[in-house]
C-alpha cells in the first residue's frame, strides 16, 4: 500500500527517524496536505529518546526529532500522538537487573521484565516528559510479556515464592503448571504486573496533563486472540480498559493478515470485538494498529474501524527491526 493511499483515508502513520525513507522536511512537504494524524516515536525500541529527556538516554543524532516534528505538525493542524516502546528496550534490556528471563533461567537481552517496579516508575517519568509536549495522546507499545515462558527472573520468582510459599527458588514454568491453582495465580500475577505498569504510566501522565494514554492490546489469531493474550502476554483487556478508558487494538501483528469481509474468520473476529463496540457507547475510545498492510487488507481495516467506531487507525509501514526474532518470541517459536 502506498503512503499516500494510507494518508488519504485518514490513517495515522508511525514515524521513526531510523526507518523513514526520506528526511522529515521532505516527507512533510510531500504528504503534509494529506495528513490528519501522526504517531511520532518518542522512545524507540532501542530504549533511547528522540527528545532531550532527563530520564532516558538520548539518541546521539535524533534527540531533537520528536519536539521538532511534533511542533511543525501541530502548527499545520495535524494531531500528534507520542509513541513509547515499553518492554521492548534494547538499552535497559541488556542490564541483568531489568532484562527478562525465560523459564529454565535463560536470560534474554533486549526485553525488560514487566514485573520490575523500578521500570514502571522509569516509564512513568518518560511518559510524563512526553506529555509535556503538545500531544493528543500517548501510545504505549509492547506492554506485554513475550510469551507464557517469561518471566522467571530473580524478582519475579522471589515475589511469587513469597506469595505462595514456594521453597524451590529455582522453579520454572513446568513446576508452576503442576498445580492448576498455582498456575492460575502465576497468570494473575503477570496480569497484575502489566496492569500496574500501565496504571503507573497513566498516573504520571495525568499529573502532567490530561491527555489520552492508549495501551496496546494484542489481537493475534495465532495465539487464540484474547484468551491467548491473557495466558501468553499477561493482557486482560477489561482491566487495561479500566486504567485509562483508551485502548489500541493491534490486529494480527505477528500473522500479518486480516481476513476478508466475506469470510468466516472475519465474522469470528467481529464477534470477538463486539464487547469493545458495546463499551464505546459508554465512553471507551478505541484505535486500531496494523503493521505493513497490503491493499487486500484495506476493506477489512476500514470495516472494522467503522464497526467499532474507532477514533484512529495507526499504521506502521515497515516491519519492526528484528521482526523475525520478535515474532519468534511472541508466538513461542523459540527464544
Amino acid at each position: 500500500m502506498e503512503t499516500r493511499d494510507i494518508l488519504v483515508r485518514g490513517f495515522g502513520l508511525i514515524l521513526d527517524p531510523l526507518t523513514m525513507p526520506m528526511p522529515i522536511d521532505e516527507f512533510l512537504g510531500k504528504y503534509g496536505g494529506y495528513i490528519d494524524t501522526l504517531a511520532i516515536v518518542a522512545k524507540s525500541p532501542e530504549g533511547v529518546a528522540y527528545y532531550p529527556s532527563n530520564s532516558a538516554p538520548r539518541h546521539a543524532s535524533y534527540e531533537g526529532f520528536f519536539p521538532v516534528v511534533s511542533s511543525i505538525a501541530n502548527d499545520i493542524g495535524i494531531k500528534v500522538y507520542g509513541v513509547i516502546y515499553s518492554n521492548v528496550d534494547r538499552f535497559l534490556g541488556k542490564d541483568p537487573n531489568f532484562r527478562i528471563v525465560k523459564s529454565g533461567g535463560i536470560p534474554v537481552d533486549g526485553y525488560v521484565c514487566p514485573g520490575q517496579e523500578t521500570y514502571w516508575q522509569y516509564l512513568g517519568s518518560v511518559a510524563q516528559e512526553v506529555a509535556s509536549y503538545d500531544v493528543e495522546g500517548i501510545i504505549l507499545k509492547d506492554i506485554a510479556y513475550p510469551h507464557e515462558e517469561y518471566c522467571f527472573c530473580d524478582t519475579c520468582r522471589h515475589n511469587f515464592a513469597m506469595e505462595t510459599n514456594i521453597t524451590d527458588r529455582d522453579f520454572g514454568l513446568d513446576y508452576v503448571k503442576r498445580s492448576k491453582i498455582l498456575y492460575e495465580r502465576w497468570l494473575k500475577m503477570r496480569v497484575s504486573n502489566i496492569e500496574q505498569l500501565v496504571r503507573t504510566v497513566v498516573r504520571a501522565v495525568h499529573s502532567e496533563r490530561n491527555v489520552k494514554v492508549l495501551p496496546e492490546i494484542i489481537v493475534e489469531k495465532e495465539i487464540g486472540y484474547f484468551d491467548g493474550a491473557f495466558i501468553h502476554y499477561g493482557e486482560d483487556y477489561a482491566r487495561l480498559i479500566e486504567t485509562s478508558n483508551q485502548i489500541m487494538l493491534s490486529l494480527n501483528p505477528w500473522s500479518q493478515q486480516l481476513p476478508n469481509r466475506d469470510s468466516d474468520e472475519y465474522e469470528e473476529l467481529v464477534n470477538l470485538l463486539t464487547p469493545f463496540r458495546e463499551l464505546s457507547s459508554k465512553g471507551l475510545n478505541t484505535s486500531l494498529f496494523v503493521v505493513k498492510p497490503n491493499d487486500s487488507m484495506l476493506e477489512s481495516i476500514e470495516s472494522l474501524k467503522s464497526f467499532l467506531g474507532s477514533e484512529n487507525v495507526f499504521v506502521q509501514e515497515e516491519l519492526p527491526q528484528n521482526y523475525l526474532e520478535l515474532r519468534s518470541k511472541f508466538l513461542g517459536l523459540g527464544v
